[in-house]
Parts: C-alpha cells; sequence; structure tokens
C-alpha cells in the first residue's frame, strides 16, 4: 500500500490535496465557477477509466485499425477535456 500511496504524491502532497487546493485558488481567484472538487474529480476520472475499459472491447467490435484506435484514443481525450472545461468555466453571466 505505501508503494501506491507515494506514487499518488506531487511533492510529498497526496494528488487529490494538490488538486483540491488548486482548485479552491482557481474558484476564490474566480478562474472557474464554484464547484466541489471531490466531485469533479470523480466526474473525470469516471469519464477517463470507462473509456478504457469499454475500448478493447468496442475495438474489437468495430475492426477499426491501429491507427483508428489512436484517432479514437486523442478524439476522446479532446472530448473529454472540452466537456470537462465547459462544466467549470466562468460565463459571463455568473
Amino acid at each position: 500500500m505505501d508503494i501506491f500511496q507515494n506514487t499518488l504524491n506531487i511533492q510529498g502532497k497526496p494528488v487529490y490535496m494538490v488538486f483540491y487546493e488548486r482548485m479552491k485558488k482557481a474558484i476564490s481567484d474566480k478562474e472557474i465557477r464554484e464547484i466541489d472538487p471531490f466531485q469533479l474529480m470523480l466526474n473525470i476520472l469516471s469519464l477517463d477509466i470507462f473509456f478504457f475499459i469499454i475500448s478493447p472491447m468496442y475495438f474489437m467490435i468495430t475492426g477499426l485499425s491501429i491507427e483508428e484506435q489512436k484517432k479514437a484514443e486523442r478524439d476522446r481525450a479532446e472530448e473529454v477535456f472540452s466537456f470537462v472545461w465547459e462544466s467549470i468555466r466562468l460565463r459571463k453571466e455568473e
């Protein structure tokens, strides 16, 4: 368990704490809208993990080439980023 915990640290702090502190600062600096950092992290993990669990089966069923699979992975990364950004960005009316 120590090895696992050590890999989830950034400069001696747990990744979640670094994420939480950065989120709180971005919220207070009005860079993003107010959102629960825990819920955002769960959303991001869910969007990423589900893809990597389901994609091998999807690629097998569809018969996509390796090149098409890599493109699908790049497209997914961009889509997740856009989806997350749209969920946290500060809108003019806020």
